[in-house]
């Protein structure tokens, strides 16, 4: 039996003290292979060959916390604590785990642990379920997808923040903290009283160190973190202009659900388009750049370019940069305007105008409209504060642009057709 393609007979035994059961365990774990890519702390594959009052024997993802310094030990022991804590209020609103990576079982490790250099230092330990691959994965997968394929993956997607946002506000929602499962479940056959077997395939969400529960019945709450703790190229920018780019500069920022929202918005232009989880950075910079003007350069870990189309002239270093983006956003707006336009509305700069998780549930449905969008296929924004005429002006009589046009216009009259207004 392998897990994720590794055997389990080549899995070291690994000891730590439970404090769910109170008692030490052991499970096995993969002594190689640190799946440092995955998340930004250490993350191992595992199996529990065991069973023990309903926990079955199964693949795990094991995460370590700690850190070689004591120092930075505190925000270990932080991550570790608000990981197990969200895991528990996530389980009273999702009892059947249906949209939320269940988390298995938490303790203190062993310091004995077999388990190499870059773990040895570990300190807890959680234990959760393991999924079949990231969406990111997923992506690679299967390549490009359908129109019809979009909409049935997004609403799976968007299903697990419209019950997270319940509860709180998950900061760090990208492909990679997204995971596929597999399960066999019975269809009826065409042939009478008979049943065949099908693959359903369903979406988790995971990772939750970083989390923030509600103070309130605002749905609001605060953060204080570095700006290495978030995926750049899928923050909000609301959330990004505020944060430092040096690790020991830290400041409380507000955070709302509309964060999550923006995160969403560009994994469901990254499927439109077809693109790499890598190249996710850049349709980010484009989107933010009406709301952030910094220099390129100023931050050194990312670089931020300046707003375009000033006056529809741009440094044609700009152009370099981004025509390749540009175009094949047009190229999906021309296919399939009414995926391009949630999107765009979910990377509004004003995150008022976003729609909610169930606001965008409703209008994949097509139940519902925003509350506030351009009925002129020339005034609508395409990205930034970059309208389709002002592109247009500066691109020209280019086909592309003029055929998305096209496009979008018929698609807005169609919607126009729809009474009910998405919720905000």
């Amino acid at each position: 039996m392998e897990c994720r393609g590794i055997p389990i007979d080549q899995m070291t035994p690994f000891n730590y003290q439970s404090e769910q059961w109170k008692e030490t365990k052991q499970i096995m774990i993969d002594p190689t292979i640190s799946h440092e890519e995955l998340t930004i702390k250490r993350t191992y594959i595992g199996y529990i060959d065991e069973n023990k009052e309903g926990i079955e024997k199964q693949c795990v993802l094991i995460k370590i916390y700690g850190y070689k310094y004591e120092d930075l030990d505190e925000e270990e022991r932080k991550r570790y604590e608000n990981s197990v804590k969200v895991s528990k209020k996530l389980k009273e609103i999702d009892p059947a785990n249906e949209h939320f990576v269940k988390l298995i079982d938490y303790g203190t490790a062993d310091k004995s642990n077999p388990i190499g250099e870059s773990a040895k230092w570990a300190k807890w330990v959680t234990i959760s379920e393991l999924g079949e691959r990231e969406l990111k994965d997923e992506f690679e997968k299967v390549g490009e997808f359908s129109t019809e394929e979009i909409k049935t993956m997004l609403k799976d997607i968007i299903k697990s923040l419209v019950e997270f946002h319940k509860v709180g506000i998950h900061l760090n929602f990208t492909p990679m903290n997204l995971i596929v499962f597999e399960r066999m479940v019975k269809v009826k056959s065409k042939q009478k009283a008979l049943f065949a077997r099908k693959m359903v395939k369903t979406l988790k969400l995971t990772n939750f160190d970083a989390p923030v529960l509600y103070l309130n019945e605002q749905k609001k709450g605060f953060v204080k973190e570095s700006f290495s703790d978030y995926p750049i190229g899928l923050t909000a920018p609301e959330l990004l202009e505020h944060l430092s780019p040096w690790s020991y500069k830290q400041v409380y920022v507000e955070v709302t659900p509309k964060m999550d929202i923006w995160s969403a918005g560009l994994i469901i232009l990254q499927l439109a388009l077809g693109y790499k989880e890598k190249e996710n950075e850049k349709i980010g910079e484009l989107f933010r750049s009406a709301k952030l003007k910094f220099e390129e350069g100023e931050f050194n870990h990312h670089p931020i370019k300046l707003t375009p189309i000033e006056n529809y002239k741009c440094p044609i270093n700009w152009w370099n940069d981004y025509s390749t983006v540009i175009i094949d956003i047009l190229t999906v707006w021309d296919k399939m305007p009414e995926i391009v336009f949630l999107s765009v509305n979910m990377l509004n700069i004003d995150a008022e105008k976003r729609m909610s998780a169930q606001g965008v549930i409703d209008y994949l449905e097509g139940n519902c409209k925003p509350k506030e969008y351009e009925k002129n296929a020339e005034k609508i924004t395409l990205f930034g504060d970059v309208s389709a005429e002002k592109l247009q002006k500066f691109m020209g009589k280019d086909h592309k642009i003029k055929n998305a046009l096209i496009s979008i216009q018929t698609f807005l009259t169609k919607l126009e057709e729809r009474t009910e207004f998405c919720d905000h």
